[in-house]
Parts: C-alpha cells; sequence; structure tokens
C-alpha cells in the first residue's frame, strides 16, 4: 500500500507491507475458507499508525479460519475466526471473532435468513466489544518514585521532562526518565499524546538538539514496562509510565506510586 502523510502531519510517502491469501471451497450456498493475513505498518503512517484513531497496528501476522453462507442474491452472512501474531517487547496472540452480513444491489426484502444468522447479528456487538477490550489497553500511567514529594504533574511538564528542557524536581534531585524501547504500543501513545511526536520525531528531536550544541539527554530506555517500574522504584529520582494494566494503586505497586493516568488508547 501506497499513500502520503503522516499522523503526525508531517508530510512523507508511506510503503506499508501488507498481504492476504485466501483458500475457499464452495459447497452450495456454503463456502468455508482458510486465510492468512500480514501487515506491517510503521508508527508515523496515517492510517493504521496513529493511536488516536484506536490501536496501533504495527505488525501483525496470522491465520483465519471462516464462512460465508449466501443465502439469496443479494446478501451473505460470515463468520470468521482470527488468530493474529502480534511481536513486541511483550509477544502477543489476539484472539478474533467477527460476524457480520453482506448486502448487495437490492435491499434484503426477500430475504428470511436463518436463525444462525440472526443469533450472529445479535451476538456481533458482544464479539466486537470484546475484541476492542483485548486490544485498548487502557489508561497509561505515569510513576514516580514512593519518596519523590510530587503529587501531580501537567502535561507541559511531563513534556519539559521527557524531551529534557526540565532536569531537576523542586528538591533539587535530579530528574531521571525512563522509557520503555521503540515497539511497544504505550511507547507510541505516550509521545503522541504529551510530546505531539511519533518515535521517528522523538528520536531526530535529540539528534538535532546534540548537533546544535543543546544540552540534552534521552531518556533510559529499558525494553518493558516491569523494567521501568523496577527502576523507578530502585531510584528517588526516576519518572517512567506504564500500562494501567500494570498498575493496581493499592500499595502493592512495589515503591512506585502515580502522579498523572493518561486515557489514552493504544
Amino acid at each position: 500500500m501506497r499513500y502520503t502523510g503522516s499522523s503526525t502531519g508531517v508530510p512523507g510517502v508511506f510503503h506499508t507491507p501488507a498481504f492476504y491469501t485466501q483458500l475457499p471451497r464452495r459447497f452450495r450456498s456454503y463456502r468455508p475458507y482458510f486465510r492468512y493475513e500480514y501487515i506491517n505498518a510503521g508508527d508515523d503512517e496515517p492510517i493504521y499508525g496513529d493511536p488516536t484513531d484506536g490501536p496501533v497496528v504495527g505488525r501483525r501476522n496470522g491465520p483465519s479460519f471462516g464462512v460465508r453462507w449466501d443465502f439469496s442474491e443479494h446478501a451473505a452472512g460470515k463468520l470468521q475466526y482470527d488468530r493474529l501474531d502480534i511481536p513486541g517487547p511483550r509477544r502477543r496472540q489476539r484472539n478474533q471473532l467477527t460476524v457480520c452480513v453482506h448486502v448487495l444491489g437490492d435491499p434484503m426484502k426477500k430475504c428470511k435468513p436463518p436463525l444462525a444468522i440472526l443469533v450472529g447479528l445479535v451476538l456481533a456487538p458482544t464479539a466486537f466489544l470484546s475484541a476492542a477490550g483485548a486490544a485498548d489497553g487502557g489508561p497509561i500511567v505515569v510513576i514516580v518514585n514512593q519518596a519523590n514529594p510530587v503529587q501531580n504533574l501537567s502535561l507541559a511538564e511531563l513534556r519539559k521532562i521527557f524531551l529534557s528542557d526540565h532536569s531537576r524536581w523542586e528538591t533539587g534531585k535530579a530528574i531521571a526518565p525512563v522509557i520503555v524501547t521503540p515497539g511497544a504500543p504505550e511507547r507510541s501513545a505516550f509521545l503522541k499524546a504529551v510530546c505531539g511526536m511519533s518515535n521517528a520525531e522523538f528520536s531526530k528531536y535529540f539528534v538535532q538538539a546534540a548537533f546544535t550544541g543543546k544540552d540534552v539527554t534521552p531518556p533510559r530506555e529499558v525494553s518493558s514496562g516491569r523494567d521501568v517500574k523496577s527502576i523507578v522504584a530502585g531510584s528517588p529520582g526516576a519518572i517512567g509510565f506504564i500500562r494501567g494494566l500494570d498498575f493496581h494503586g493499592d500499595g502493592s505497586d512495589g515503591g512506585v506510586r502515580a502522579v498523572l493516568s493518561l486515557s489514552q488508547k493504544w
């Protein structure tokens, strides 16, 4: 797929590799099929790379199994099960059930879909919401060391901290930001919401700043949210962010506490 533009408004030409292959077999009005799909979308590309529009797609691939039933000349129902492999710091698999009806030409005025299709239409919203819930990582929680007296931070203050424009807490202790490596969806969502940047623009910012002689230090990069939590817990001046699913807020988080929660889908 080739298109121009980006999720950040920066002009560009994007070539996103994607394909699917499908093997069907027709049995009268029924058509079972097997399909394999692959997509590898960059963080900056305008269709699949904008966390404000939903989860960042990134790279994912896997098989699908389904059956299509043409129950009239102008309408067909489809039931499909997907099992997608999503690489990343925490490799995971996503299972998804899709139920839909295709209508072509005249409305279905002479069409009497069977009970199975009607049940599918009733269950489709439930299946969709379940899949959406699995894809939505929930809020992003900004954490500091338990001993840090700061109570809350604004987005502007966070931006200054992670862009190395603000290097010390009010106590005089050095600020040590920690961030997960590129590829983690929470990183892309955080940079978009707080810094207004993509991963590429974030890295480019520090390269350009250093080239112009500005005294900047990029955040320390670690491989997972668990590492972020561990480092912040062990360093009084550290600050980082993790998935809301990884933060309990009941005193069992091992020496860290929240100062801000971002309701950002990713």
